[in-house]
């Protein structure tokens, strides 16, 4: 099967499959000798899809290359289906790039939040470490003085 553009073929796509809807750069054909050999269980497979060259062309260069030189390419084979293509692919990598972008600044919220706990909890931390440390002290002292008062030395200087 030859698709011709401007009267120039394109490359042939090989297919005992009868022509039977030509739009928007894609082929439908229908396997008709499969389809009489068994007409009481028609199979979807018999049905074929193919895209013309440029169709194949852009998708790719979209894919593999970037939307700059599709777009060139575009321009060069111009097509309202080919047009359709380019925004579809940008309207979904719009989409990516917002939900990127939300993710992102979702995640610096949390960082932000996890710094405030971290200053709180050390602050808290802090303070309660100072006074832990002063009612151990105290503690201590009181054990102490009553150990050398049992045994009758008396509390040390300094204590």
């Amino acid at each position: 099967m030859y698709v011709f553009r401007d009267l120039q073929p394109e490359e042939p796509a090989l297919s005992s499959g009868y022509l039977c809807h030509f739009s928007n750069l894609q082929i439908k054909a229908v396997m008709l000798d499969e389809v009489m050999a068994t007409p009481d269980a028609p199979d979807k497979d018999m049905v074929l899809d193919f895209e013309t060259k440029s169709l194949r062309d852009a998708r790719d260069l979209i894919t593999n290359v970037g939307l700059t030189e599709a777009f060139s390419f575009i321009e060069e084979h111009p097509h309202p289906r080919l047009y359709k293509l380019l925004a579809e692919v940008s309207k979904r990598n719009e989409a990516k790039r917002a939900s990127l972008d939300e993710d992102e600044n979702t995640r610096d919220e949390s960082r932000e939040i996890v710094t405030d706990i971290m200053a709180t909890s050390t602050t808290k931390l802090t303070l309660f470490h100072s006074f832990l440390s002063t009612r151990l002290t105290r503690f201590a002292l009181t054990s102490l003085k009553m150990h050398f008062a049992s045994l009758g030395a008396g509390c040390p200087r300094g204590a």
